[in-house]
């Protein structure tokens, strides 16, 4: 048993993110907020704070980042996606847990893998950004088919 130096932060899902999730996937529709959140979860490591406003301001900070991820793991299609993304809005669609202590029971390694969240990939060059979509052309292969979509603009 180990204990890790990071809060844990989840989103529960409200009734605006299950009707937009369902109007993508309607086939695949949840019936109930309850199902949604026993099923879809993430879990999210974020720094130890001391006080619960240092959680507040935290979250005033990066909402756009958990937000962003959510909505890029169901769709890569940005036009699918709410506009002008806001504080207000995250808490509209998002009831927000954060969890103090993080235990480890597992035997092996953490990897420490230094990726991006998702919208971290919109701070890439437009040159390589435009180099890699000349090198993609015509290639069907399934590493080219997952297209990164723009950030939304606020």
């Amino acid at each position: 048993m180990k204990f890790i130096n990071r809060f844990s932060l989840h989103l529960h899902y409200k009734l605006p993110y299950l009707n937009w999730y369902n109007s993508i996937f309607p086939e695949e529709a949840f019936a109930s907020l309850e199902e949604i959140n026993e099923t879809e979860k993430t879990t999210y490591l974020i720094p130890v704070f001391d006080e619960d406003s240092e959680i507040e301001e935290y979250l005033e900070e990066n909402f756009e980042q958990f937000f962003i991820d959510e909505l890029f793991g169901v769709s890569m299609a940005q036009e699918t996606w709410p506009q002008d993304i806001t504080i207000e809005m995250f808490y509209e669609w998002f009831d927000v847990d954060v969890t103090p202590m993080v235990v480890d029971y597992g035997d092996e390694e953490l990897i420490d893998d230094e990726s991006e969240g998702f919208s971290d990939f919109w701070d890439e060059d437009e040159d390589e950004n435009e180099e890699n979509k000349n090198n993609q052309a015509g290639d069907d292969s399934e590493d080219n088919i997952r297209q990164l979509p723009k950030r939304p603009s606020n």
